[in-house]
């Protein structure tokens, strides 16, 4: 029913898609060349096995399994390990207290964000590589999967990643990928806890693999098992979206594009500095991701909370929230769409920093009812394999206190019958002695 996309693939500007090489894959694309060597040696390959066999051993939807006192390269090792043996997961490393979680996504979690999300591309793509400007011909669009994105504390792997596949040269080498528009999906964590993600995501990233924008589902009410397994928490389910991007600033936090048509002609991108003036010169215009920023309002949307003060100043909401989904509603209301930015893909060419893009071509609308329609099919399923647990978990423990019944039924006829029997036993022998028994 759903599909549940993480391979690479990649859309030329000949309209095409590909899966890219295993090389090119999500999990060791854009991990840097210099950190691949560690893999090949001075690794415990015992330990690594220890933790991939626990993990085997433990993998159940929706939970955690956490990992002390590992460092990066056996993160990188270990993570190679567990797709050897057919598993799947999201990894969270933190470099500073070298701590590893891995999670297994439950099917409400990922299915229908990664089946919306594969009918979406091609056209987001299609309307991204017509608008762009014409130096970046040799940049591609390129659907990252759940690819791991590295940050300056460590690692984080979002639930899905848009980004730009750049050729900086002839050699395969310098050919990587950047994420620019992460997603996640907020099923079993707080909206608190997805925004702070996104704040990680917006200003832990490097200036050439930045991330421009992070797209949240948030989830309230999700169908639920109460502690004894036999009655659903089934409420009505609400699910909303929600933008976040960085603050207008100049230079490094909205850094140029790379000029692949210089790379090409002249064997390497040239200083522009000089002939253009730095960064901080150019019109804050040309840089900002909100400068004539597409109108995203409608009427199921909730209004924005600006900056958020737990977040810092970095960072921000863009627009307004939009309800997906909200069972509690009986009438079906009309949604509007995620509007993102072409500036959320590409920037301004280093070549040409005066040649933007014009505002009214910047707007990229995405229709976001075939998001609500695989949210509701999933819930549907959710619901069904709950119940279906609740009702072997009743059986079971019916089971268990119809066996329980019995023996204290057994029980009690045999205390009741034990003193009949002692006394009949005590009057037997009560005759032959002559003396009375005892009452």
């Amino acid at each position: 029913m759903f599909s549940c996309h993480t391979k690479t693939v990649v859309y030329s500007s000949q309209g095409q898609s590909s899966q890219a090489s295993p090389q090119g894959s999500l999990h060791v694309s854009h991990i840097d060349t210099a950190v691949k060597p560690l893999l090949a040696s001075g690794l415990d390959n015992g330990r690594i096995y220890k933790w991939a066999k626990g993990i085997q051993d433990w993998a159940s939807p929706g939970e955690s399994y956490k990992i002390s006192d590992i460092s990066q390269s056996e993160i990188l090792e270990l993570q190679q390990e567990i797709l050897n043996r057919g598993l799947k997961l999201k990894l969270h490393w933190s470099a500073s207290r070298q701590v590893a979680i891995f999670k297994m996504p439950s099917l409400l979690h990922s299915a229908p964000l990664n089946t919306w999300a594969a009918t979406i591309f091609p056209s987001l793509c299609t309307k991204l590589l017509e608008i762009k400007p014409r130096c970046l011909n040799q940049a591609s669009v390129v659907d990252m999967g759940d690819s791991e994105i590295r940050l300056v504390t460590g690692y984080k792997q979002p639930d899905k990643a848009f980004g730009v596949y750049k050729d900086h040269g002839s050699d395969a080498h310098y050919t990587r990928m950047h994420p620019r528009v992460v997603f996640e999906s907020a099923v079993s964590q707080s909206k608190g806890g997805a925004r702070k993600k996104a704040e990680l995501y917006l200003t832990e990233t490097e200036v050439e693999c930045q991330v421009h924008a992070v797209v949240i589902l948030n989830f309230e009410n999700v169908p639920t098992q109460l502690p004894n397994l036999t009655v659903l928490d089934d409420k009505k389910c609400r699910v909303t979206l929600e933008v976040w991007v960085c603050n207008e600033t100049i230079g490094t936090r909205f850094p140029l594009d790379d000029c692949q048509e210089a790379s090409i002609s002249s064997g390497g991108i040239e200083d522009v500095s000089l002939e253009h003036g730095s960064d901080d010169n150019i019109a804050q215009d040309c840089l900002s991701d909100t400068y004539n920023s597409p109108d995203v309002s409608s009427n199921n949307s909730t209004p924005s909370t600006g900056t958020s003060k737990s977040l810092g100043s970095l960072v921000k909401q863009r627009g307004e929230t939009i309800v997906v989904l909200d069972e509690s509603e009986t009438v079906e209301v009309e949604l509007p769409d995620l509007v993102l930015d072409f500036y959320d893909f590409f920037r301004v060419c280093q070549r040409n920093p005066g040649e933007k893009v014009d505002a009214e071509n910047r707007p990229i609308n995405i229709p976001i009812r075939g998001l609500r329609d695989t949210l509701l099919m999933a819930l549907k399923d959710e619901r069904g394999r709950l119940r279906e647990l609740s009702t072997a978990a009743g059986y079971a423990q019916g089971s268990a206190a119809g066996a329980v019944a019995s023996t204290t039924r057994t029980r009690k006829r045999r205390a009741e019958q034990e003193p009949a029997a002692g006394f009949a036993e005590q009057s037997k022998k009560q005759s032959k002695s002559g003396k009375p028994v005892a009452e």
